[in-house]
């Protein structure tokens, strides 16, 4: 289920204290993630956001802000590796959920939304 590359000292204490499992670990995938991504480490970064996925949608479902956090994220990193298909479904999600949630839509997805588009004309 885990892969075993995510051997971050920060994420190896998280585990002892609150198991692979909790909203902590997930949470905490979720941040390494965008470490990654932003340093350019697009294979961690992807191997930390599928983690969060695992962990934290049993916990928060589908219809929190959570997962739309993390669809974000995932049209974030799909962007960077310019699979622009998949980036515009996930983005989409992105924001379709936002709206639910609090009647708006991230400034950052909707650049990103755009972004992706440019691409694909």
């Amino acid at each position: 289920m885990y892969n075993t590359v995510l051997d971050s000292p920060v994420l190896n204490l998280a585990e002892k204290k609150y198991g692979k499992k909790s909203e902590e670990y997930g949470g905490l995938c979720n941040l390494l993630f965008v470490s990654a991504e932003r340093t350019g480490r697009l294979d961690l970064a992807e191997q930390y956001l599928n983690t969060a996925f695992v962990v934290l949608i049993p916990i928060a479902g589908k219809d929190s802000p959570v997962y739309a956090i993390l669809l974000h994220n995932k049209g974030k990193l799909l962007l960077d590796q310019k699979k622009y298909k998949e980036a515009v479904v996930s983005l989409t999600e992105a924001i379709e959920l936002q709206k639910k949630i609090s009647g708006n839509a991230n400034p950052k997805t909707i650049e990103y939304l755009e972004e992706v588009k440019k691409f694909l004309k």
